[in-house]
């Protein structure tokens, strides 16, 4: 395990309890950045949330937690790891001592801000202070390494889900089931996600089951330490509780209970299994390295565990969160008093900024802005991109109205939308009232142009679930199609304004002309320049019109380059990613038999017979009604051959960039940051 990160820790220096024998204790070089990170969360937390009043986390005077007990950390991530930890500690006494409508609340912001692809509705059209925090640190974590951070927020997502610890009043038969009760309610799946992100390590998805199993004694044991150093903390809140029934699930009360002891015994007992599982740890991992079979990375994760285990117990002994005659260092208490130093601050990993370059436009001006342009308009524009000539993203025109519709509608989940909605809304302040009726609006029009789409494409899977009208027939399909729309229409009446009216009958007549060229290009064999992936922009006008600000952003051209970048996306993943094959099908788009744009640069860039190959295959599916796996094989290697993967996902990277500008453009003209925004944006970047 790489150990350049930090240095040896003298065993006089502290008192392990004899719970940790042969191991020893690290301390991270940069240990002062695990301190920074702490404080400005802490700081974070008293101005969106609440008052950190009476609060001790993650410092000591001796030892920041995350300072050595993740000696392992890259250095230029410790302190947003040690900002990261803070929040937990700090969500983790809120949810564990609040009420339960805090905590409801707290596990569903944290839902709605990890979990991209969720099904969750949001729960405000103003985003809370923990959610406008917690997107500030899902943004930071995506900026600095976006898989390994995805991989976190997506571990911390379905841990929550799942109930997300807090557990309290839970009753246990035998000691083994609270045990692995506590290793569930541990924060394992928060701490594994912060480790694989902070150490830069990527577990294989074939080793996740052996990661889980090596390394269950090493959880075994932190939480069990974590009890008996945590419970008087515990039992001075249980006698302030006015819940006098309410009671915490601590092993040393459990293993009271169980064995009929006093807590003196009790605490001793759970010492003797805490040095039960640290020897089982290290044993497996001596397991693990003779076997040779394992990866690197998981042999550095099951090595990180032994340093957790002493780094988190040694700071269990003197640490304010759990000694109350314990104090900070005067260093601590002078940041955490008067403030960080400036020139402390300004080395912070929120201070360390790189505003994007701003790229050439893929898209020419004329086709983001122009009013003239003609629906049937298929010129060809040309660009030079990886050294070779092809088309760019200008196509068929809807009268200059494009739209951000398409990247909301088209993610699984309302939940997402809503988000969407509620990150533009950071900007525009629309009222609550308003926000809901727009929402419902939207999901109705949308839900209706799905059923339709579904027809229209033949497409029999709608996110991975048979299509409405293979289900209820297409007579029954349409019908409820067209009863949405009504209801949507009858929800803008709600809007009580003349311009929201007009906005949605323009928009939907841009819809349908934007289905009916797209009907027409397929049935037809045309070959467009590039499908615009913009179809309306009904979303953002509406909340343009209903925002009260004398002097409103301008998001229209954000709303069109983000509603392309998504648009072009889902080209490409349903040619490449296999959660979209789960979704909807091996390379759906084919079966459609959608000009998408990898398919229009291969026409373009093969050689003029493999092309006819190509387009013949296309002109098959028109005849069998789908594209033979065969055949998309054979359309995936010609795609290849051409380079027109690869062309697409450069293409998509440079409208990405263009995203970012825009977000930044909006964020210098309102002076308003949107984390929110953000962190969507960073999640769907390939």
């Amino acid at each position: 395990m790489e150990l350049a990160f930090s240095s040896v820790v003298d065993p006089s220096l502290y008192n392990p309890h004899g719970l940790c024998d042969g191991g020893e204790v690290r301390l991270h070089n940069s240990h002062e950045l695990g301190d920074l990170g702490s404080i400005l969360a802490q700081k974070d937390w008293s101005e969106n949330v609440e008052p950190c009043q009476y609060y001790a986390g993650t410092m000591s005077a001796r030892f920041n937690v995350v300072s050595v007990g993740f000696p392992g950390c890259l250095p230029d991530r410790l302190e947003i790891v040690s900002y990261a930890a803070e929040i937990g500690f700090l969500v983790d006494d809120l949810a564990e001592y609040g009420d339960e409508s805090k905590r409801t609340e707290v596990l569903g912001n944290m839902i709605d801000t990890f979990r991209l692809e969720g099904q969750r509705a949001s729960r405000s059209s103003r985003a809370s202070g923990k959610k406008r925090l917690l997107a500030k640190l899902s943004h930071r974590m995506l900026s600095i390494d976006r898989e390994r951070a995805k991989k976190a927020l997506n571990m911390w997502a379905g841990y929550l889900e799942g109930g997300g610890g807090g557990g309290t009043n839970v009753q246990f038969d035998t000691f083994e089931d609270f045990v692995e009760f506590r290793v569930a309610d541990v924060g394992r799946h928060f701490t594994t996600g912060l480790m694989y992100f902070g150490m830069g390590i990527t577990i294989p998805e074939h080793e996740e089951a052996a990661q889980q199993q090596l390394s269950h004694p090493a959880w075994a044991a932190i939480s069990l330490t974590n009890d008996i150093f945590s419970r008087e903390k515990e039992q001075r809140f249980l006698a302030q509780s006015s819940n006098k029934k309410m009671n915490t699930a601590n092993a040393v009360d459990v293993l009271a209970r169980l064995r009929s002891v006093g807590v003196d015994e009790a605490k001793e007992i759970c010492r003797q299994e805490i040095i039960k599982y640290w020897n089982e740890l290290q044993g497996n991992i001596e397991k693990a390295r003779e076997a040779g079979c394992y990866s690197s990375d998981l042999l550095r994760f099951l090595e990180s565990m032994k340093y957790l285990h002493t780094g988190g117990l040694v700071w269990s002994t003197s640490c304010p969160r759990y000694n109350v005659a314990d104090d900070f260092s005067p260093r601590q208490r002078e940041w955490m008093t008067n403030g960080i130093p400036s020139e402390v601050l300004a080395t912070s990993v929120w201070n360390r900024t790189l505003p994007p370059s701003i790229p050439e436009p893929l898209v020419p001006e004329r086709s983001l802005h122009s009013e003239e342009t003609e629906a049937n308009d298929s010129t060809d524009t040309k660009h030079i991109l990886n050294g070779q000539e092809a088309v760019t993203v200008d196509g068929p025109k809807l009268n200059g109205r494009q739209s951000i519709e398409p990247y909301i509608s088209s993610l699984p989940g309302k939940g997402v939308r809503n988000r969407v909605i509620d990150a533009l809304n950071v900007w525009l302040q629309v009222p609550e009232s308003a926000i809901k009726t727009i929402k419902r609006i939207i999901d109705l029009l949308y839900t209706a142009s799905l059923m339709l789409d579904d027809i229209q494409d033949s497409s029999s899977l709608r996110r991975g679930k048979p299509a409405t009208h293979t289900v209820f027939g297409l007579e029954q399909t349409v019908n409820s199609s067209s009863y949405k729309i009504a209801e949507a229409l009858e929800e803008v009446l709600k809007l009580d304004s003349l311009e929201c009216f007009r906005i949605v009958t323009e928009e939907l007549k841009n819809l349908y002309i934007g289905q009916s060229l797209d009907l027409y290009l397929t049935s037809n064999l045309v070959c467009p320049t590039v499908e615009d992936g913009a179809l309306i922009q009904m979303l953002a006008r509406l909340l343009q019109a209903t925002s009260p600000l004398q002097t409103k952003p301008d998001v229209d051209d954000l709303a069109l380059i983000l509603g392309r970048a998504y648009a072009l996306r889902n080209d490409y993943m349903n040619l490449t990613s296999g959660e979209y094959a789960d979704q909807k099908g091996f390379c759906e788009d084919l079966d459609e038999g959608k000009y998408s744009l990898p398919v229009i640069h291969a026409l373009r860039a093969l050689p003029a017979a493999k092309a006819l190959v190509l387009r013949n295959m296309l002109t098959q599916r028109r005849v069998s009604g789908r594209c033979a796996p065969e055949h998309k094989q054979l359309v995936l290697d010609m795609l290849a051959q051409a380079g027109s993967l690869d062309y697409t996902l450069s293409a998509l990277r440079l409208l990405q960039d263009q995203v970012d500008c825009e977000v930044g453009a909006v964020e210098e003209a309102t002076g308003v940051d949107n984390y929110e925004l953000r962190v969507i944006v960073e999640m769907m970047k390939v």
